[in-house]
C-alpha cells in the first residue's frame, strides 16, 4: 500500500517545512492506493476537484514508517470513498513526507515540484469512475 496527503496548493512550503499536522479533531485525511495501481493520478484529481473544490493540489507521499496512529473509513460520499482514510495521529514529521512524483501521472506534468493541475475532468462521468472501480478491484484479485 501506499499513503497520499493531498491539500491545497498554499499548504506546500508549509508541508514541507513542518509535516502534515492534523485537523482539530485529530485527524489526518489520506488516500490509500495500492502498490501497482497505475491510475493514481485520476484518484487524486477526482479528489481534489469533487471533494475538496480545488483546481490544482499539492501531493505528498507519507512513508509507511512515519505512521504510528490508526486508520479508519472516511464519512466521504464518493465513488472511490474506499480509498479515502482517516489517519488518527497528531503529526507526520517531514522527514516521512516525500513529493509526488509526478512521472507517474496519467497525463501532464505537474507545474511545481508537489503541486498539480487537476486534469481531464470532463472524465469525471460514472461511466469512467466505474472503469477505475473495476480496475482497481481486480487488483484484489
Amino acid at each position: 500500500m501506499r499513503y497520499f496527503y493531498l491539500a491545497p496548493e498554499n499548504e506546500l512550503s508549509t508541508v514541507f517545512t513542518g509535516g502534515i499536522k492534523a485537523d482539530v479533531n485529530g485527524e489526518i485525511k489520506v488516500i490509500v492506493l495500492k502498490d501497482d495501481f497505475l491510475m493514481d493520478k485520476f484518484i487524486f484529481d477526482a479528489y481534489a476537484y469533487e471533494v475538496l473544490g480545488l483546481e490544482a493540489y499539492c501531493l505528498f507521499q507519507v512513508l509507511l514508517s512515519g505512521i504510528s496512529g490508526e486508520f479508519s473509513d472516511s464519512d466521504v460520499e464518493h465513488p472511490f470513498s474506499s480509498c479515502f482514510k482517516v489517519l488518527k495521529q497528531e503529526t507526520v514529521e517531514r522527514q516521512f513526507i516525500a513529493p509526488y512524483n509526478s512521472e507517474t501521472s496519467y497525463e501532464g506534468m505537474g507545474y511545481e515540484e508537489g503541486v498539480f493541475p487537476v486534469e481531464n475532468k470532463e472524465k469525471f462521468t460514472p461511466e469512467y469512475k466505474q472503469k477505475i472501480l473495476e480496475y482497481l478491484s481486480a487488483l484484489d484479485d
